[in-house]
């Protein structure tokens, strides 16, 4: 009995200095301000209610060569948020677990464009209309779509995300949410925030246009 709680102490100790070497890691790879800024993002987006807890993915540039990102199912809206580091050219992880479900797309921003931020959010409204490939009316909210730098409705295929980020820095992703870019957190959570505001006053325009 004393041995196999030994082996089960041992075993402990090594898969808890397996995790610190990885923290270690993901510390040295992701500058102290960054980490700061990715907490201070993620309080902006809870303070929103702006995320579906494990579904949220906020990631940011690190630099010409990496990229942060939340880890798979941890909510970046959390005080507890992880995030793992992934290298750009070859999309391979560079420190940390596995990271969130749609980094792909993340790292499909950071190769073909400037944007230093991307969040994937889920908004009540604008899941609504994602969900049936729906734009909200440009008549609710004029200049909207202008001062978002263009809205797509696309569904949840890396080719139709990558097809609409040519033109668009925030998308209405069928079953997954409002991709977004930009180059802060702020600019980043108030895009989010326009194209909920604006999804809500079209929404019921929308039913029953859809309905009649």
């Amino acid at each position: 009995m004393n041995r196999l709680i030994r082996i089960s102490t041992a075993t402990a100790r090594l898969m808890n200095q397996g995790r610190d070497a990885e923290t270690k890691a993901r510390d040295l790879l992701v500058p102290a301000g960054l980490r700061k800024e990715l907490k201070r993002a993620g309080e902006l987006a809870a303070q929103g209610g702006l995320t579906a807890g494990g579904l949220g993915e906020l990631s940011a540039r690190i630099n010409v060569e990496r990229f942060a990102i939340s880890a798979r199912d941890s909510d970046p809206a959390s005080a507890m948020a992880e995030f793992v580091v992934i290298d750009l050219e070859s999309g391979s992880l560079a420190a940390g677990g596995e990271p969130a479900r749609h980094a792909d797309w993340h790292r499909l921003v950071y190769l073909t464009t400037l944007a230093k931020w991307v969040f994937m959010s889920q908004p009540r409204a604008a899941l609504v209309l994602a969900a049936e490939l729906r734009l909200p009316e440009e008549r609710w909210l004029t200049g909207a779509s202008e001062s978002l730098g263009g809205l797509a409705a696309v569904p949840a295929e890396t080719k139709a995300v990558e097809k609409a980020l040519l033109s668009h820095r925030i998308l209405l992703v069928q079953g997954a949410g409002v991709f977004a870019c930009g180059e802060n957190p702020d600019e980043l959570i108030s895009r989010v925030r326009l194209v909920e505001r604006w999804c809500e006053a079209s929404l019921p325009y929308s039913d029953r246009r859809q309905n009649a």
